[in-house]
């Protein structure tokens, strides 16, 4: 979409174009709750709380992160503006990982309490719907121009998520080691450095 494939207009993505990514993130959520079967999970249940503490704990977890979140990511572009970086930039970097701290946080929480399909699916599942919903809303708003530049980190996007099919399909027990989770991790570090000293 944003390479103008499917149409030969300008590098941005219209409204409709927002409109069909909305439509499939809808698509995919009904999908993920059709095929929800609760009696595969092999892990242990947990004794669940009333009803009502489990509904004041996540709208007060939800709130903290709202917030969280706000307070990183303001200060975090004040900060990358006065370095000098550009807005492309700012996003890819400060910015993006400003506002995956929640679920960095969420997902380690989980990853502590052995709840692995639980990190897995934040991290999946937010990627998706980051895709299909966030840009699919603000197409609608106003139309997203791409700057070509930005081609390469999508190539390194793509080139991380098959890594990751690679690391899930291999080895042992389809589980991501330690060793491979470090190799990510310097991925991650690898790509920064590409953003902001190689932009």
């Amino acid at each position: 979409m944003a390479n103008y494939f499917f149409t030969g207009q300008a590098r941005t993505i219209n409204w409709m174009e927002g409109l069909a990514l909305l439509l499939m993130g809808f698509a995919y959520l009904l999908l993920t709750m059709l095929k929800n079967n609760p009696q595969e999970e092999t892990e242990d249940i947990q004794e669940a709380m009333p009803w009502g503490k489990t509904i004041l704990a996540l709208i007060a977890g939800i709130i903290g992160l709202y917030i969280g979140g706000e307070l990183v990511s303001r200060n975090a572009q004040i900060l990358a503006k006065q370095w000098g970086m550009s807005e492309s930039t700012i996003g890819l970097t400060v910015v993006a990982t400003a506002t995956s701290l929640p679920e960095l946080i969420t997902s380690i929480v989980a990853a502590l309490k052995k709840n692995s399909g639980i990190a897995i699916g934040n991290v999946l599942g937010s990627n998706i719907l980051n895709i299909f919903m966030v840009l699919g809303i603000s197409a609608l708003i106003t139309p997203l121009p791409f700057d070509p530049m930005m081609n390469k980190q999508l190539m390194i996007l793509f080139a991380a998520n098959i890594l990751m099919l690679l690391f899930v399909f291999t080895g042992k027990g389809r589980k991501i080691s330690r060793w491979e989770g470090a190799l990510l991790t310097l991925g991650y570090v690898g790509f920064m450095w590409f953003s902001l000293v190689m932009r």
